[in-house]
C-alpha cells in the first residue's frame, strides 16, 4: 500500500507540472496560429484529461475450511485505475492503467480511435462487447475471461484486453463493426487460490501419477499444459463483422466470428492411459493428449425492444466447429445457444425485476452419448440457466439494495447475492456483499459450496 500511494503522489506531481507545461505550450501555440504566420496548415485543438478511482476491497470466507480453524480466511486488497483520455480534431487516445498493493502495473486498455468522413478507424490493446443481453452474452467472443476470481467481479472488469485492430462504417442509421485479433488469449484460470474450478483440480491430480511416471520436471510441464493457457502465434488470429441497425422500434443486430473457443480441449482417452502406466515418456503422452483450443464459427443475431412495457431482449448463436458429425471426441460438437430476457419497473416503490434465462443445446448428443472420452459427454447435453435481479433505491437513489439469482435448471446449483450499496458522496461509494453459493460439488456453482462470503468495496471516483 505505502508503494501504491508514494506512486500516487509522484505521479500527482508529475502530471501538474507536465499540464502547465502543455497548457503554456499551446497558449504560445494558438498565438503564433492566429497570426497567421505559423506554416502550419490547420489549427488543432487538444486536451490530455483523466480520471480513474481508488478501490479497497476486503472479504471474508464464511465457512471453516477445518475443524481447527478459528478464524474465517480473509483477504483485503487495493486497486488504483487511471485513465488517460488525449483527443485531437480527429482522433482519440485512452489508455487504462491497473496499479496494485504489490506495485504491479497492468496496461488493461490502451487504442487510438482516428475519424473519418462515415468511418471510425480502431487500432490497439481493447475490450470489445457485442450483443443485447444485460451482462450475459452468447454472440459476444473477442475477448478471454479472467477468471481467477470466477464469476464474481463484473462482466466487464472480467474480459481480457486484446491486441485489434477495429474499423466502424457507418451506413445510414446502420453501423458496420469488422474486427482482425492478430493473437487469441484463452480464459484465465485460478490455479492455486480459492477458485480453483473442478477441471482444473482433477487436472492438478495427475501430477503424482506424472512424477511416478516421468520425474518431477516433466510432471511440472505437463501439470501447466493441462491447466492451459493462452496462445500468441498468428495463426490463432480471430476475425469478426457485425451490422447492427434500428427500425420501428426494434435494435437488430447480426454478426459473425471467426476464431477459437476460450477453453482447452483435449483428447481424455490419454488421460485413462496415463493412469495405467502406458507410456514411456511424457512427450508421448502429450501428444497423444492433444491439448488445443477448437476452431470455431459463430454465427448470431441480436435485437432489443420495449414489449408489452418490458425493456426486452434477446440473442441467438449457432457455433461451428470442425467436428460437423458430432464423432470427433476432442472437438466440440456444434451447438446452438441463446439468451432471452428483459426488465421492467414494478409499480412498487422504485423496484425493478430483470429475468433473463440462458440455454445451450449440444448438437448430435447420439454420437457422444457412448463414449466417455468425447470432450462433450456430460449428463445433460441442454442446460438452462436463469438469472433474477430485483433491485430497488432509495433517499434519492443513495441506498441500493440487490438481490440476485444465478440457477442452473438442470442441475440445481444457484449464486445468491445479496448487496447493498450507499452513495456517500457522488465520487464515493460503500458497498456490501453476501454471496452464497450451493449445489451438488460437480456443479459449476456447487463446486464452491464452501466459499460463501461477506465482502465490503469502498470506491472513490476522480
Amino acid at each position: 500500500m505505502r508503494r501504491l500511494l508514494t506512486f500516487l503522489i509522484a505521479f500527482t506531481l508529475m502530471f501538474s507540472l507536465s499540464t502547465a507545461k502543455i497548457c503554456a505550450f499551446e497558449s504560445a501555440f494558438d498565438q503564433d496560429s492566429s497570426s497567421g504566420d505559423s506554416g502550419f496548415g490547420d489549427n488543432k485543438t487538444s486536451s490530455l484529461e483523466f480520471s480513474g478511482s481508488l478501490e479497497y476491497k476486503i472479504r471474508s470466507i464464511l465457512d471453516k475450511k477445518s475443524d481447527s480453524d478459528l478464524s474465517y480466511p480473509s483477504n483485503s486488497e487495493s486497486e488504483l485505475e487511471l485513465g488517460l483520455d488525449y483527443s485531437r480534431d480527429n482522433s482519440d487516445l485512452k489508455a487504462t492503467l491497473a496499479f496494485d498493493d504489490n506495485g504491479d502495473v497492468a496496461l488493461d486498455e490502451a487504442f487510438i480511435r482516428l475519424y473519418y468522413d462515415n468511418f471510425d478507424l480502431e487500432a490497439g490493446k481493447m475490450k470489445v462487447v457485442w450483443g443485447k443481453g444485460d451482462k450475459l452474452h452468447v454472440v459476444d467472443n473477442l475477448n478471454g475471461e479472467d477468471l481467477t476470481d470466477f464469476i464474481n467481479p463484473e462482466y466487464l472488469d472480467r474480459q481480457i484486453a486484446e491486441k485489434m485492430v477495429k474499423l466502424n462504417y457507418y451506413l445510414g442509421t446502420g453501423k458496420l463493426e469488422a474486427v482482425y485479433t492478430p493473437e487469441f488469449t484463452a480464459n484465465k484460470l485460478d490455479r492455486e487460490g480459492d477458485w480453483v474450478l473442478s477441471k482444473v483440480s482433477k487436472m492438478k491430480e495427475l501430477k503424482p501419477i506424472a512424477v511416478k511416471e516421468f520425474g518431477l520436471t516433466a510432471a511440472l510441464e505437463i501439470e501447466d499444459s493441462l491447466v492451459g493457457d493462452e496462445s500468441k502465434e498468428l495463426k490463432d488470429g480471430q476475425l469478426a463483422l457485425r451490422y447492427t441497425n434500428s427500425k420501428g422500434g426494434y435494435d437488430y443486430g447480426f454478426s459473425i466470428y471467426q476464431g477459437r473457443l476460450k477453453n482447452l480441449s483435449m483428447d481424455r482417452s490419454a488421460i485413462a492411459k496415463l493412469e495405467k502406466g502406458v507410456y514411456r515418456d511424457s512427450q508421448a503422452f502429450l501428444n497423444d493428449l492433444d491439448l488445443h483450443y477448437d476452431k470455431v464459427t459463430v454465427l448470431g443475431a441480436e435485437f432489443s425492444s420495449v414489449l408489452f412495457g418490458i425493456n426486452s431482449r434477446g440473442e441467438l448463436a449457432y457455433y461451428l466447429t470442425d467436428d460437423s458429425d458430432g464423432d470427433d471426441p476432442t472437438v466440440h460438437n456444434n451447438k446452438l445457444a441463446w439468451i432471452i430476457g428483459g426488465d421492467r419497473d414494478l409499480p412498487l416503490h422504485n423496484v425493478n425485476v430483470n429475468l433473463q434465462m440462458k440455454s445451450e443445446l449440444i448438437l448430435d448428443k447420439d454420437k457422444v452419448d457412448d463414449n466417455p472420452a468425447d470432450i462433450d459427454y456430460s449428463e445433460d447435453y441442454f442446460t438452462n440457466m436463469m438469472v433474477l435481479k430485483v433491485s430497488d433505491d432509495f433517499n434519492n437513489q443513495r441506498i441500493l439494495p440487490e438481490v440476485s439469482l444465478m440457477y442452473n435448471l438442470e442441475s440445481q446449483d444457484y449464486i445468491l447475492d445479496n448487496q447493498l450499496e450507499f452513495i456517500v458522496k457522488d465520487d464515493t461509494s460503500i458497498k456490501f456483499n453476501y454471496k452464497l453459493f450451493e449445489g451438488d460439488g460437480d456443479t459449476l456453482f456447487g463446486q464452491f459450496d464452501e466459499n460463501d462470503y461477506i465482502s465490503m468495496v469502498v470506491n472513490y471516483e476522480f
